[in-house]
């Protein structure tokens, strides 16, 4: 039986500021590459997503940590010429430090593949997240849909499981209410379709040897596939 109820359906982020954040990177990578531009006041900004300024100043405050735009006070915000990502700062409800995030999962799901080795049936809700994940493939504009789905593969893994208290603790790494920055970072890298195309391909890979019910080929699958990842999305960690 199913360890949770963090499935089925994709998780949509329950933190307002995290779909405008998501929002306003895939606009400032659709500028391709252009530095300088300032962004919109964060009162125009409240009034295009009908939120509150505060919850824009969240979203903003999130990009600005993953080193997207620059925040210059009294003068406004741009997009950001900044060569570094992650901004050290104190995390609050932003998450764990993303490399933390990573190294965790490193941990946590491989045994997960490892325990659904052999369950065909307990892959269905994962072989369905992965055939959306495809459909967007080529799609740029469709970023931050392509990253909730690639994040949602995972938690359908981790509530296929039958060790309830494995798939929570996963969960709580994977989950982007939990893990806004580690979204958002992934969204930056997954701009880059080859990088969508190479996750995509691994997640196929996840779903074949854990359908195999080999354990060990299933646990090393999982655990080069976060590695990778981490290599793509932290490259100098």
């Amino acid at each position: 039986m199913k360890s949770s109820d963090h499935s089925s359906k994709v998780e949509q982020p329950k933190r307002r500021y995290i779909p405008i954040a998501q929002d306003l990177l895939r606009e400032i990578q659709a500028e391709d590459g252009r530095t300088e531009k300032k962004l919109p006041s964060d009162r125009d900004l409240a009034e295009r997503y009908n939120a509150s300024r505060s919850t824009v100043r969240e979203a903003i405050f999130a990009l600005d940590m993953i080193g997207v735009i620059d925040v210059r006070h009294g003068d406004g915000t741009y997009i950001s010429t900044r060569v570094e990502r992650l901004q050290s700062s104190e995390q609050f409800q932003y998450g764990a430090r993303p490399e933390h995030v990573i190294d965790t999962r490193l941990v946590i799901e491989p045994s997960i593949a490892r325990g659904l080795a052999g369950s065909h049936a307990a892959l269905d809700a994962a072989r369905k997240v992965h055939e959306n994940a495809g459909a967007l493939l080529e799609v740029a504009e469709s970023v931050p849909e392509f990253t909730q789905l690639a994040l949602q593969f995972h938690l359908e893994l981790a509530a296929a499981l039958d060790n309830q208290l494995l798939g929570e603790l996963a969960y709580e790494v994977i989950s982007i209410d939990n893990q806004p920055l580690w979204a958002l970072i992934n969204q930056l890298s997954l701009q880059d379709a080859d990088h969508r195309h190479r996750l995509y391909e691994e997640h196929q890979q996840v779903l074949d040897t854990v359908a195999a019910g080999d354990v060990d080929l299933a646990h090393a699958t999982m655990k080069t596939h976060l590695s990778r990842n981490k290599s793509r999305i932290l490259p100098h960690s």
